[in-house]
């Protein structure tokens, strides 16, 4: 059997760090089995052997409670996301490079073509021109 213990809660709970806290003043032991959010409250399951002095460390516990720290769960996923982020910032920064230096390259390779295109028509047209015995009249 287990009793039950409410708690009036603190401003802002972060559930998964106040389970943290009770579980590391408990010592693992068996007496602490659990705890939920009541609506104003938290309700925190402890054992029948339970004393009072371990419903106190309960409650001062809770009452002690800093939902700013996170969990150690917590900061492990908040460092992997920040490493995601910063290797998508790479990815992308080098990524928009290769992007940058291929658009450059579509946009002068075809204008290097035309260019030599152009010159080269030109040149066989003026020979062609000049093979017919064309001679520009300037007047």
């Amino acid at each position: 059997m287990a009793r039950e213990y409410r708690i009036d809660r603190p401003p802002a709970v972060n559930v998964s760090r106040l389970d943290e806290e009770l579980r590391a003043a408990f010592g693992g032991g068996a007496v602490y089995l659990g705890m939920a959010l009541d609506p104003g409250g938290v309700r925190v399951v402890l054992d029948d052997a339970a004393t009072e002095a371990d419903e106190a460390t309960a409650r001062s516990v809770t009452l002690a409670h800093d939902h700013t720290r996170l969990s150690a769960g917590q900061a492990q996923e908040a460092a992997r996301a920040a490493r995601v982020a910063a290797a998508r910032a790479q990815v992308n920064a080098a990524d928009l490079a290769g992007i940058v230096a291929d658009v450059g390259n579509a946009a002068t390779i075809p204008a290097r073509r035309c260019a030599r295109r152009s010159r080269a028509w030109r040149g066989c047209w003026a020979a062609s021109r000049k093979a017919e015995g064309y001679t520009p009249s300037v007047e």
